[in-house]
């Protein structure tokens, strides 16, 4: 309050401000020019510029970086003709957004950010990310928007480049399910072929067995080519339809029961996981249709894949059925004596779980995974 008396005093007088007030006046403007030589450097650097409109006297200002923003030169345009110099460069559907942006920032009073391209006086494109504010008087009335802007032109290109090889690789791998897909189901119809003029029943069996084997891969190559996501697949879609085929294949005169059981909470499965649980899938049911009702045209199997809580495995995936059982001289988890059991505990390690197996009552087989 000194320093500005004794500024008032001298402006006065007519005189020329003495003393230790006129050498703190001298510092405090130095200081103030070399903080905004400052700020124009962090702008420049950061591509980033500031500006104020006020909505009573309709002035624009803006800091020198967003001239260079926007190609405008400083020294030909007035402050007049600045805001229709900055509209010519908008196209107009972003004319429209802007202005509603701000009609709302006004109205609600809040703040706003939009990305929209302009166009330079040369043809050329830029990208821009803005923001804006407005600010209040006393009375709690709007006088003033004041905002930043951005070029972004190098991240938005850069984007755009990682966008089109990231499509170009999705077609490709796309493409290759496509292939895989053809080149097993080619297998799986010699297979078919084969076994057709084979008379002994269990080397038939034998292909028919294999031709489950590999039309589960194919059905995953299937999917995958099919979905927008070429890192994992519908886990109903999925399993649905590989369950579906094993029983057309084998469910033959017969009126077995099977039941597909997947917790809502699994949306989707990773392609890693969703091989091995497939062929898991095909090799059980496959034969509890082969071995659990010998005797019997009625039976049923339950194929469930869920969730696991306060367990060390996140994913439980377990098929059961009511049949004979399995022979307790064949029930041993960690050296099984069947070539699909065998199997099975091969894929459980692949997929770093633990296999169970339980006879009472018929036979349930789980592996427990993450």
């Amino acid at each position: 309050n000194e320093f500005l008396e004794k500024e008032v005093v001298a402006h006065k007088l007519k005189k020329k401000p003495e003393g230790p007030f006129f050498f703190e006046r001298k510092k405090i403007e130095e200081e103030f020019i070399k903080n905004q030589q400052l700020l124009n450097e962090a702008q420049k650097m950061a591509k980033l510029g500031s500006w104020e409109f006020n909505l009573i006297t309709q002035e624009l200002f803006w800091s020198d970086e967003l001239y260079n923003i926007y190609e405008i030169a400083k020294q030909k345009v007035g402050k007049d003709m600045l805001y229709s110099e900055y509209l010519k460069r908008l196209p107009d559907e972003n004319k429209k957004v802007l202005f509603a942006h701000i009609d709302e920032a006004i109205k609600k009073k809040k703040g706003y950010t939009i990305k929209h391209p302009i166009k330079l006086s040369n043809g050329r494109i830029k990208y821009v990310l803005g923001s804006g504010a407005p600010v209040t008087n006393e009375n709690n009335q709007v006088v003033r928007l004041i905002g930043i802007a951005q070029d972004i032109t190098n991240e938005v290109l850069q984007q755009e480049k990682l966008e089109t090889n990231l499509l170009e690789k999705e077609t490709l791998l796309r493409e290759i399910h496509h292939r895989e897909k053809n080149n097993l189901q080619i297998n799986s119809s010699l297979l078919n072929l084969q076994s057709d003029t084979i008379k002994d029943k269990e080397a038939k069996e034998k292909y028919r067995e294999s031709l489950g084997r590999v039309k589960s891969m194919a059905l995953i190559h299937e999917l995958l080519y099919q979905t927008k996501n070429l890192s994992n697949l519908r886990a109903n879609e999925y399993l649905n339809e590989l369950v579906n085929f094993i029983s057309e294949t084998y469910n033959f005169q017969r009126n077995i029961k099977v039941t597909l059981k997947i917790d809502p909470r699994i949306k989707r499965i990773d392609m890693n996981k969703a091989i091995p649980c497939g062929l898991i899938i095909n090799e059980l049911v496959s034969n509890s249709f082969k071995y659990a009702f010998p005797d019997r045209t009625k039976g049923k199997i339950e194929i469930s894949f869920k969730l696991n809580t306060g367990n060390d495995h996140k994913f439980s995936l377990s098929v059961c059925d009511d049949g004979i059982g399995i022979p307790s001289s064949k029930v041993d988890v960690n050296n099984p004596t069947t070539l699909g059991l065998q199997l099975v505990r091969c894929l459980a390690d692949q997929l770093d779980g633990k296999m169970e197996i339980r006879t009472k009552n018929g036979t349930c087989i789980s592996n427990q995974f993450n």
